[in-house]
């Protein structure tokens, strides 16, 4: 199931040359392995495709596709990476 993605509620931009939206983890609600982004006038559902790198690495973008060949880039937030290692090795170091 995709988490909806209301795009009237989002800070994202939009290459229409690449057809490619980009956007921050900052700006969705969790991740997923698919999400719906949700326009004024029509809805695309993207699935994940690949990302760029590990998941700790504040430059990290995951990248989702479309069947009809759109791109949704979600780009690693430099403070929610930080935190979230910092969490992760915390709780390694305990146990």
């Amino acid at each position: 199931m995709a988490i909806q993605i209301f795009l009237r509620d989002t800070k994202f931009s939009y290459n229409a040359q690449t057809r490619t939206f980009a956007m921050s983890e900052r700006h969705i609600i969790g991740f997923a392995s698919a999400y719906r982004l949700v326009g004024k006038n029509s809805e695309k559902e993207f699935t994940l495709d690949h990302q760029t790198g590990s998941e700790w690495d504040v430059n990290t973008k995951y990248v989702y596709k479309t069947a009809d060949g759109y791109t949704l880039e979600v780009a690693n937030d430099k403070a929610i990476t930080e935190a979230r290692a910092e969490s992760y090795l915390k709780h390694k170091l305990k146990h």
